[in-house]
């Protein structure tokens, strides 16, 4: 995978804020090049090796540069 790259901090702020008020979203983001599109819940978002990680309701877990867009709003 490649290098990670921090996201824009006021993007991570809503991804907290939507864990806390357990809202369910649409998240679009990448794998494998592949474009993936669900509706879930966000559970938690977390820092391993200095990545940065979001965990989906069903235990999913994704890079956050990885994320294309969550609620129509793209990364910044």
């Amino acid at each position: 995978m490649d290098k990670y790259v921090p996201i824009d901090c006021n993007f991570h702020d809503g991804l907290l804020a939507k864990i806390s008020l357990r809202k369910r979203v649409n998240i679009q983001y990448r794998v494998d090049g592949e474009v993936i599109e669900k509706e879930t819940y966000l559970k938690d978002v977390y820092t391993k090796e200095k990545e940065e990680f979001l965990v989906m309701e069903n235990g999913e877990t994704i890079r956050l540069d990885q994320i294309v867009r969550v609620d129509g709003l793209p990364l910044p």
